[in-house]
């Protein structure tokens, strides 16, 4: 949960059940993924510019609407539009709606964040927010990135290139270890200093894959972020 205003310090999963063949999940060690990454212009391009997270809704009332996975009147449980209105301006996020009663909204975020736990700035960028998420997923491969459910970008709207997710994806391959799971296993992670991920998997005919999540209390973003030595 990066992408939101909070995060839950500790994040709890349960394995329920798991296919013969893949289904792990992948935590990676976010102090040294955060300090391999500082040295990059791509780890200072995120603490210079920070990050926008852009989420697209679509129209309840209107299903010719561009789709998405929830529409606005679900994901707020508001239907009027002003009320959306006014919930995007307290929080100071961009807020645009389309002819077609679809709506985009957009804020920016640092991409570091201070742990008090470890007194270092760790790396809470959600990466896994990038529209490319999409890429397989009809109908909504068929959109551009900032049309699907989810993207993101720097905070001046320009995309990650290539380049820096190439040199994201090496430095947290560097510092990543997979959880086999077996059905009864229980893992309990510090959720800023251990992010996860889910990598692809496939499920043969009878397979399942159930992981229970639950998450604890709250903890605000700090926004308080300064570069290494001071």
């Amino acid at each position: 949960m990066s992408f939101w205003t909070y995060y839950p310090r500790y994040i709890l999963f349960g394995c329920v059940e798991i296919p013969a063949s893949g289904g792990e999940t992948v935590i990676a060690d976010n102090r040294r993924v955060s300090e391999d990454v500082w040295e990059t212009e791509t780890g200072q391009r995120i603490f210079e510019k920070g990050v926008r997270y852009i989420r697209n809704f679509a129209d309840a009332d209107n299903p010719d609407c561009i789709p998405s996975t929830k529409s606005w009147q679900e994901a707020f449980e508001i239907s009027d539009w002003g009320e959306l209105e006014c919930f995007c301006a307290d929080k100071d996020w961009q807020l645009l709606r389309r002819e077609d009663g679809s709506a985009q909204v957009s804020y920016g975020e640092v991409g570091f964040e201070y742990d008090p736990g470890t007194g270092a700035n760790l790396l809470f960028t959600s990466m896994a927010r990038l529209g490319r998420a999409f890429d397989g997923w009809p109908p909504y491969n068929g959109l551009p990135n900032d049309e699907r459910p989810y993207h993101v970008t720097y905070a001046d709207g320009s995309e990650f290139s290539s380049e820096d997710l190439d040199t994201l994806a090496r430095i947290f391959a560097r510092y990543s270890i997979a959880i086999p799971w077996q059905p009864g296993d229980i893992a309990v992670l510090d959720n800023i200093a251990w992010p996860h991920a889910r990598p692809p998997y496939r499920l043969q005919r009878g397979e399942q894959r159930r992981i229970g999540v639950l998450v604890s209390e709250p903890v605000q973003r700090q926004r308080v972020v300064l570069p290494p030595g001071h």
